[in-house]
């Protein structure tokens, strides 16, 4: 299975290790063969060609499936449709993850069909307001997303940020604004996309107001003392445009990539680096796990906080101070593989390790009770297998931050 398709000169994982279970594959069947009666080999070879049909149907299956809920989606005539539509669709994707288990297969079929749902979301939200007297109303807003939702890494909690920037053309712009945005949020919420568990009021997740606004509260913030401003820096690097006029979600995606570039080249984003560096990792210093010694989560640690964050931050802390575009934290990683500012062999274990912290979370997701935030997994309960691989993982981003110490911090 190509994982992470599309790397400059071939598939990362063709280059190592999907050559090796080429390779496993071929030996072991050659193994077996060597072994074997007369007429015993085409057995075991169509047990091999069966085994792929079987492979190759459930993917058939699970593609007509997804194909149809979209289609539903696309002919949605009423609002109060997509709450359905979207239950439908987790339960779908879990099923697929169950099945095929993979963390890059869930996050692009997450980030498509919620998209599409928020779009519609917004479609209908402009069908109810009032005529706009300046214009066409869509073209003078534009919406982001940021969080997983901005990195394209949704799993089973649909974690996302939200920012609705519009052009204030006369009296009355922000009080109209306010209402699109409530009627939005109304129906993003009843999809179960504006908050996720414990991470509270569905109010805080929307930003909103114009562009003049927008500029004002990047300056504000971004003044503030390091971790809040450092938030910033993330929640910004993550963004994209989703919907709205096109000329103003150009003009507001070339505004961030500046802001960006303007930070990445201050003399303050030593401070930013400096924070990423010294994120925790769950590894303790004799090779086991660090973990908590007491309450709720005793033998257990958190794998959001003390594995996914740390690699992502530092991904997206080098992504930045390269001027990169992409959004992804395996786009990321590709492109500082295509500017040689990773070398081979860290940017593939960094792969293997976001899609083995993913998967572990995406599995806790699914878990009886832990949909209320705490993401917390007892190494205790895995196999020695799993467990080296968490370890080699969190190696990987430990040698990352290295990397972004010596690149930034070095010389000071």
């Amino acid at each position: 299975m190509a994982i992470f398709p599309g790397v400059k000169g071939g598939d990362i994982l063709a280059w190592r290790g999907v050559a090796e279970l080429v390779s496993s594959l071929q030996g072991t069947i050659a193994q077996r063969m060597t072994s074997l009666l007369p007429g015993e080999e085409m057995e075991l070879l169509r047990r091999v060609e069966g085994r792929f049909s079987e492979a190759l149907a459930t993917e058939e299956r699970f593609a007509a499936e997804f194909a149809r809920l979209a289609m539903e989606l696309k002919q949605a005539e009423y609002e109060d449709e997509l709450p359905g539509l979207h239950v439908r669709f987790t339960r779908l994707v879990a099923d697929y993850f169950q099945e095929r288990g993979s963390v890059l297969a869930l996050h692009a079929l997450c980030s498509a069909f919620r998209d599409e749902l928020i779009r519609k979301a917004l479609h209908f939200a402009e069908q109810a307001m009032e005529p706009d007297p300046y214009g066409a109303f869509p073209d003078s807003y534009c919406w982001l997303v940021g969080g997983a939702a901005g990195r394209g890494e949704q799993s089973l909690r649909a974690d996302a940020d939200y920012f609705l920037v519009y052009r204030d053309v006369g009296e009355g712009t922000a009080r109209q604004f306010e209402q699109f945005s409530y009627r939005v949020m109304a129906a993003l919420e009843r999809c179960g996309l504006m908050s996720v568990g414990q991470r509270a009021v569905p109010v805080k997740r929307l930003w909103r107001g114009s562009v003049e606004e927008w500029h004002t509260w990047q300056e504000k913030e971004l003044r503030r003392e390091v971790e809040p401003r450092l938030s910033v820096l993330c929640r910004l690097a993550d963004l994209r445009p989703l919907h709205g006029g096109g000329v103003l979600c150009t003009e507001l995606a070339e505004l961030i990539g500046e802001k960006l570039r303007q930070e990445a080249s201050s003399a303050s984003f030593h401070q930013v680096v400096k924070a990423a560096v010294g994120m925790p990792v769950a590894l303790g210093m004799f090779g086991g796990f660090r973990v908590e010694r007491s309450g709720a989560h005793k033998g257990c640690f958190d794998l959001e906080q003390l594995a996914l964050a740390p690699l992502a931050m530092n991904v997206r802390a080098l992504s930045i101070a390269g001027g990169l575009k992409a959004t992804g934290t395996v786009g990321r990683i590709k492109r500082l593989l295509e500017e040689g500012r990773l070398d081979v062999a860290l940017a593939e274990r960094l792969l293997m390790a976001f899609h083995e912290f993913c998967r572990h979370l995406v599995r806790l997701e699914t878990a009886a009770g832990r949909g209320n935030g705490d993401m917390y997994l007892n190494p205790d309960d895995l196999a020695e297998s799993d467990r080296q691989k968490l370890k080699d993982g969190m190696e990987a981003v430990v040698n990352l931050q290295k990397i972004n110490y010596q690149s930034f911090l070095g010389s000071l």
